[in-house]
């Protein structure tokens, strides 16, 4: 997901709603597990986070 275009909304609607000062910031998180028993592929998992936070 592309975060900045969000973040760039976010602070346009904190600016038009009358705050004088804003902090955007926006954070993702790619998480793979992978777990083996006795050298042998069990499970592969792909975990991807995105979020942004308003200051």
């Amino acid at each position: 997901m592309e975060l900045l275009p969000i973040c760039d909304k976010a602070l346009k609607i904190a600016l038009d709603i009358g705050c004088d000062e804003a902090e955007i910031y926006a954070s993702t998180i790619k998480r793979i597990e992978v777990f083996f028993e006795k050298n042998d592929l069990q499970i592969a998992r792909s975990q991807i986070e995105d979020g942004i936070g308003i200051r």
